[in-house]
């Protein structure tokens, strides 16, 4: 028996012109089983390179224009925020050896789904902020290639953010909670409360000197701010929005600034212990001895719970407080302005705000945390004369 003849069943082509190459007319081809399929691809394309499309670049990978944007972020937004863009970005690594025409909206959404339920670094499923900066970077990431004719749409702008029920990123400090700063001696407690009482960030404390500290005017001039740049801090000469503020302050924290000066051996208001300005690293031990030292002081023992001796004892004793933030500080600041009356507008100068808008949505927030809990006290009133 003869061995069956194997065919190839025929294809129609159909070719557009792209341009010239060496005196050469160029074409690309396209194919289908019919004439009319063949012609439709080729329509198709036509379409395309009319849009401007840079369609000759077929394999230009997501990983490419990943690094390109980055690159480009690292000379236009500061350290921490370049960090923030990298990190984020980076979640998306599986991608990179992917044609960035062929990634749909379904990848980037199974992969916030993922890391949603997820975070591979830290064993817990991620917040909602780091899902919210993975989609901010790569919908950037993408906008660059529509800049760059790669694409005419971004798929990355229908990813939708699982719905997840997220715990307060900062609150203000209650009166009880306030009282602990001040009843307890540490490094740190200097800090913690310059932060506390005029409002100021942690990059702009940090690298406050004496000469910054009006003992006749009673205030904080603030001209520079750190930002994390590896493992210290970058100075810049400029606050967050760009210009000089002065914060004045009131007793509690002058009388113990004052006191602190009295024992000053370095130029900086909050030094290392060797005299030089504060690391990140060196800041955040700080900051956990701190919180270690209130917990053993203050926190509410478990039933039958033996309260250790010494923060150096070999048997760990959980961190049973809130870990109170410096950020919590500020907003503690925000909400003692605001309940003291303070004008808007002066409101915004202490706190360094760039824009009436910020402070005015605080004092909102604030305004009708205030009226919810005032029909608490009605109820409440109503229920025991009842």
């Amino acid at each position: 028996m003869s061995k069956k003849e194997t065919t190839l069943p025929k294809r129609e082509k159909s070719k557009v012109f792209i341009g010239e190459k060496d005196g050469k007319k160029q074409y690309k081809y396209f194919y289908g089983k019919t004439k009319k399929e063949a012609i439709i691809k080729a329509d198709a394309y036509k379409r395309e390179l009319n849009k401007g499309m840079n369609l000759l670049a077929d394999d230009t990978s997501f990983g490419y224009m990943m690094d390109t944007w980055l690159e480009m972020k690292e000379n236009d937004v500061c350290d921490v925020r370049y960090q923030c863009y990298n990190y984020a970005s980076k979640k998306f690594n599986h991608l990179r050896n992917k044609d960035i025409k062929r990634i749909r909206t379904a990848d980037l959404q199974k992969t916030i789904n993922e890391w949603s339920a997820l975070n591979c670094n830290t064993g817990r499923p991620s917040s909602k902020s780091s899902l919210q900066e993975m989609k901010l970077s790569v919908i950037q990431i993408f906008q660059m290639a529509i800049d760059n004719r790669f694409l005419d749409y971004n798929p990355a702008q229908a990813i939708k953010l699982p719905k997840k029920e997220e715990t307060p990123r900062r609150r203000a400090l209650t009166t009880e909670e306030q009282q602990w700063i001040l009843d307890t001696p540490h490094r740190a407690q200097s800090i913690a409360m310059t932060m506390l009482f005029s409002g100021l960030r942690r990059g702009e404390a940090i690298p406050l000197l004496w000469s910054d500290f009006s003992r006749e005017n009673k205030s904080i001039t603030v001209n520079k701010s750190a930002s994390i740049s590896g493992g210290g801090f970058n100075v810049t000469p400029h606050t967050k929005n760009g210009s000089d503020r002065v914060v004045y302050i009131p007793d509690v924290l002058y009388n113990h600034l004052c006191a602190k000066f009295k024992q000053a051996t370095s130029i900086y208001i909050f030094p290392s212990p060797k005299g030089n300005m504060m690391t990140n690293q060196s800041f955040r031990c700080m900051w956990d001895s701190y919180l270690i030292d209130l917990n053993l002081k203050y926190a509410t023992l478990p039933i039958n719970a033996k309260r250790p001796k010494s923060k150096f004892d070999p048997k760990k004793f959980p961190l049973l407080i809130p870990r109170i933030t410096p950020h919590w500080l500020r907003h503690t600041y925000a909400t003692m302005l605001y309940h003291s009356g303070v004008d808007l507008m002066v409101a915004k100068e202490q706190l360094g705000h760039s824009n009436i808008e910020t402070t005015l949505q605080i004092y909102t927030h604030l305004d009708d945390l205030h009226k919810t809990r005032a029909i608490g006290k009605l109820n409440d009133y109503l229920v025991s004369n009842n």
